[in-house]
């Protein structure tokens, strides 16, 4: 595997995801490969990080990135999807 190989790196979490449901890091991690992915991924990188921080709420790091998934989706669903991502990371 090489960097930047999204679908090697996606196989390998969803792995983890299968081995370990409902894991907050987990879930993080598929959250942050589903945001590389061209346009498509993003709505599913929105829903596992709102998975995760829902299963973690004390760790910013999936708000944090959920905050990325709505500057990269932009327009009104972005800037909310941004503004509750990142409002929570920051009070955090």
């Amino acid at each position: 595997m090489s960097a930047g190989d999204l679908p090697a790196a996606r196989r390998i979490a969803q792995r983890l995801d299968q081995a370990h449901p409902g894991n907050p890091r987990v879930l993080t991690l598929l959250g942050r490969i589903w945001l590389s992915w061209p346009v498509f991924g993003r709505w599913r990188a929105e829903s596992l990080l709102t998975r995760a921080g829902k299963l973690d709420p004390d760790d910013p790091e999936p708000f944090y990135y959920l905050g990325l998934v709505g500057i990269a989706l932009r327009g009104d669903d972005g800037e909310w999807v941004a503004r509750r991502g990142l409002t929570r990371a920051l009070a955090l």
